[in-house]
């Protein structure tokens, strides 16, 4: 009787014991791409800056919608894509200080705002990538004719405004930058199978404007029908490069961290983002620099939703 107490006892005890999961129950997380495949892609972003100019706070409001097409013109046998990009519509609304903007491609107005000429100039533009079959872009071909034609279809004036906005623009549009935004568009991959619970590591440096370094964590949450839930928390922090010429001998450098989290639903057949969504917010300064003048350090808060949805 005591034997069979004991036996019982093991035997229940074997199955609250955790297991290791089995192949089975783990996921290869994997870009499994098909030539001719076309996707169409949204990306929202929307953020709120505030900033204490002379113990006065200005507060800026504004909303960024891309939409693109990413066409896959071949696989080889290692899986390596070659994927042409194209800007298909994009829009931006604000409130700044200096007024609003409001601005639509698929309803232009008869004048494309000044702060928007270089959104607007994007559509109809692109460019094209390799891509490997665990989420990493090897290859940029284009950004130079997508700046050209870009900075050819800006109507700003020439000036400090236009200065700072060119200089923005080859900053975000040059080859190592679209590289790593791709990246993040195409979900971050571990370099093994995973099992619920299971999580992994990635670090990307980005533009917004400014370089930002992104330290990110992953966890897979959960499989339902098809759809791996991915848990996203992360550090961010401007890097150290992170300076906009203003022209004239003026820049702006920033001085900012902060946290982000979010969640990204995969395909697990194909690896394809269906849908994404991070929050982050970042505190810190930015100092201007004038000729002339001491340094002028500015307050900054900079909160950011960015929302990724599969067409």
């Amino acid at each position: 009787m005591v034997h069979k107490s004991i036996g019982t006892s093991v035997l229940l005890l074997m199955l609250l014991v955790p297991r290791p999961a089995s192949a089975d129950d783990r996921l290869d997380l994997r870009l499994r791409l098909k030539k001719g495949d076309a996707h169409r892609m949204r990306v929202t972003l929307e953020q709120s800056i505030d900033q204490t100019v002379q113990q006065a706070t200005q507060q800026t409001r504004q909303t960024i919608v891309l939409g693109y097409t990413l066409a896959v013109d071949d696989v080889d046998g290692q899986g390596l894509a070659t994927i042409s990009v194209r800007y298909d519509t994009a829009s931006f609304h604000a409130k700044t200080p200096a007024g609003a903007v409001d601005y639509d491609s698929t309803s232009p107005p008869a004048q494309v705002p000044t702060m928007a000429s270089g959104l607007a100039a994007l559509v109809g533009q692109g460019y094209s990538m390799k891509l490997t079959p665990d989420g990493r872009v090897t290859e940029v071909s284009g950004p130079e004719k997508l700046l050209a034609s870009v900075l050819g279809k800006m109507n700003m004036p020439a000036g400090p405004a236009r200065a700072a906005a060119e200089n923005s623009l080859r900053r975000q549009l040059n080859a190592d930058n679209l590289k790593a935004n791709l990246q993040n568009v195409f979900s971050p991959f571990p370099d093994h199978p995973v099992a619920i619970g299971e999580t992994w590591a990635r670090d990307v440096q980005i533009s917004l404007g400014f370089p930002l370094l992104i330290e990110s964590g992953y966890k897979l949450k959960a499989r339902e029908g098809g759809i791996a839930t991915i848990e996203l928390l992360g550090k961010a922090s401007t890097a150290p490069n992170a300076v906009l010429e203003l022209g004239q001998g003026m820049r702006m450098s920033y001085q900012l961290k902060g946290e982000q989290h979010g969640s990204i639903q995969i395909e697990e057949s194909s690896g394809w983002t269906r849908s994404a969504q991070s929050s982050q917010k970042l505190a810190g300064s930015a100092t201007i620099e004038t000729p002339g003048a001491p340094p002028q350090p500015v307050p900054v808060t900079v909160e950011s939703e960015t929302k990724t949805e599969s067409q």
